[in-house]
C-alpha cells in the first residue's frame, strides 16, 4: 500500500516502510520509533493525554513504541523544531512588517492550494470542512484565529510535501510573531457577514472538487482580500486569514 507518510522526528519519508507499521518499526534516517503517539491521527496536545480517542489507555511516553491498538498512522506528523523556528521569526519579524508578511504568503500559500487539489486525502479533506464549520461558528476572535489557523495549515499538510510544510510552519511563525498591536478590532467576533467564510467555502470546494487552478485562485483572492482588510488602517481589523 502506498502512502506519504513521513517520519514525526526528523521529516524523512517512509515510503518503504509498508502499512501497517509495525510496533518495533523505525525511521530508516534517524531510527527514531515510529509506533508512537506522535505519529497517530488521534495525538492532539489541546485534549486530556493529547489523545483525542477518549477509550485509549492513557501512554506517557508519546515518543516510545506503545501497544496502542487505537495507532494509525497520520501523514503531516513531522513539525520543525520549535527553537528553530523561533530562532528565524527573531531575525525576521525584526526586518519585516505586515505588508512583507502579506507578499510572502501570495508568494507560497496559492501554489499549497493547488497542491492540495492534487493530493489531499479524505482525512484532509475531512479535516478542512470541520475548519469551516467551527471558525463560522466561533464564539470569539481567539477562537476563530485558532481554526483559521489550522485550515491554512492543513492546507500546507495536504499537499503530502515536507519541505513545503517546512516552509510554511515558518512563514506561519513570523505572521503570528510579527507585532499587529496598530491594526484595530471593533467587534468582540467575526459578524456573520465576515469575508473570510465565504472564502474559505471556495477554497476548499476547489480542493475538494481536485480543481487546482480554482484552489489556487480562491487561495490567492483570499489572502488579497485579507491583505486589504488587515492594512486598511480605517477600516474594522480582519486580523487573521
Amino acid at each position: 500500500m502506498t502512502h506519504n507518510l513521513v517520519c514525526w522526528k526528523c521529516g524523512a519519508p517512509l515510503a518503504a516502510l509498508s502499512l501497517p507499521l509495525l510496533r518495533l518499526d523505525e525511521c530508516p534516517a534517524c531510527r527514531a520509533q515510529l509506533h508512537v503517539c506522535r505519529l497517530c491521527v488521534e495525538y492532539d496536545t489541546r485534549v486530556a493525554k493529547h489523545c483525542r480517542e477518549p477509550t485509549a489507555e492513557e501512554v506517557r511516553d508519546k515518543e516510545h513504541a506503545n501497544f496502542c491498538d487505537h495507532f494509525r498512522p497520520r501523514e503531516g506528523a513531522f513539525v520543525p523544531r520549535a527553537r528553530d523556528l523561533i530562532a528565524m521569526a527573531w531575525i525576521a519579524t525584526r526586518r519585516t512588517n505586515p505588508a512583507g508578511v502579506m507578499e510572502a504568503r501570495l508568494a507560497l500559500e496559492p501554489e499549497l492550494a493547488r497542491l492540495a487539489a492534487v493530493h489531499a486525502t479524505p482525512a484532509d479533506l475531512d479535516e478542512l470542512a470541520l475548519c469551516v464549520r467551527e471558525s463560522r461558528g466561533s464564539p470569539d476572535w481567539r477562537s476563530y484565529e485558532y481554526w483559521d489557523n489550522r485550515l491554512h495549515r492543513v492546507v500546507a499538510q495536504a499537499t503530502a510535501n515536507v519541505v513545503l510544510l517546512a516552509l510554511f510552519d515558518g512563514l506561519n511563525t513570523v505572521r503570528r510573531t510579527v507585532t499587529w498591536g496598530r491594526l484595530r478590532r471593533f467587534s468582540a467576533r467575526p459578524d456573520a457577514g465576515h469575508h473570510s467564510f465565504a472564502e474559505h467555502d471556495r477554497l476548499v470546494a476547489a480542493i475538494a472538487e481536485r480543481d487546482a487552478a480554482a484552489a489556487a485562485e480562491a487561495m490567492r483572492g483570499h489572502l488579497r482580500s485579507v491583505r486589504d482588510h488587515l492594512l486598511t488602517v480605517d477600516g474594522p481589523e480582519q486580523r487573521r486569514a
